[in-house]
């Protein structure tokens, strides 16, 4: 038998692929070295079927990271007082406006360093997460925290958007809940998040109806509009429109693809969008 050889199957056992089995397939190097296997080993097998996928964070596999391993990942190059946030984290709460091919995230405590490593951005905070949500491996910040800070490193206003106004419509974040993180956190870079929020509380139901109330509501010659108004007629309550001009009784109805779920255009679900809006 080989030298190389022997010198993998004396260090790698039961503990390594249980170990791996229990992290989705990765490990940190010291996890590996705590069990038992050299550094020499270790080399050994980075170039026989595992590889080096973010720092420390060794893969048992050539192929390429799911989803899920890539906030594990993320999650053992942070350490155990890492908290996921962000797009990532949005996502694991089950809102569907995060984005997962965006770096992923992860909050340290102001003892630790900010760096960017592969595709995980770990970045202090001065406000650590004190009762993150376990998912397994993962620590995960609260959907308030989560959405403000996905909003706070959005790179579009749209982005923004539609995140916070997912959670609110889904009633999965309470306004009041997501504007205290807001005014809790840092006021730099928090723009983005602030226009979302207040978009939010003006009633729009989706990023595309936010923009079109920004494009209206700057023009000097319309009247008021109002964003999904409560309408009565003789005490009736009616279907609420996107948008609503009060002073010649116009409304507006906005078909975005996102808040219809990609309907096909002229489709019988795109056509009768009024019929199945729940009224405000």
């Amino acid at each position: 038998m080989p030298a190389s050889a022997s010198l993998v199957d004396m260090d790698d056992g039961a503990g390594v692929a249980a170990l791996f089995a229990r992290q989705h397939g990765l490990a940190t190097r010291a996890q590996l070295y705590e069990l038992g296997l050299t550094r020499a080993a270790l080399r050994w097998r980075l170039g026989r079927g595992w590889r080096a996928v973010a720092g420390p964070v060794v893969s048992s596999s050539t192929q390429r990271l799911s989803p899920r391993q890539r906030v594990v990942a993320a999650q053992l190059l942070a350490g155990p007082d890492g908290v996921l946030s962000g797009d990532h984290a949005v996502l694991l709460h089950g809102l569907s406006a995060g984005r997962g091919h965006r770096p992923v995230h992860v909050l340290v405590p102001m003892n630790r360093d900010s760096r960017s490593v592969a595709f995980v951005q770990v970045t202090r905070t001065r406000r650590p997460v004190e009762r993150p949500l376990r998912d397994g491996l993962l620590r995960v910040a609260p959907l308030p925290r989560a959405v403000v800070d996905t909003a706070r490193w959005a790179s579009t206003l749209d982005h923004a958007r539609a995140v916070v106004i997912e959670a609110v419509q889904t009633r999965r974040a309470d306004l009041d809940d997501l504007q205290h993180e807001l005014d809790a956190g840092p006021r730099r870079g928090s723009a983005l998040a602030r226009q979302a929020i207040a978009d939010a509380r003006a009633g729009a139901w989706s990023a595309p109806e936010a923009e079109l109330l920004d494009a209206l509501g700057a023009s000097t010659l319309l009247p008021p509009v109002v964003a999904n108004p409560v309408l009565t007629v003789a005490g009736q309550q009616l279907l609420s429109p996107d948008l609503w001009i009060d002073d010649v009784a116009l409304a507006l109805m906005v078909h975005s693809r996102r808040h219809m779920r990609a309907a096909p255009i002229g489709s019988p679900r795109w056509r009768t969008t009024a019929s199945s809006r729940r009224t405000a």
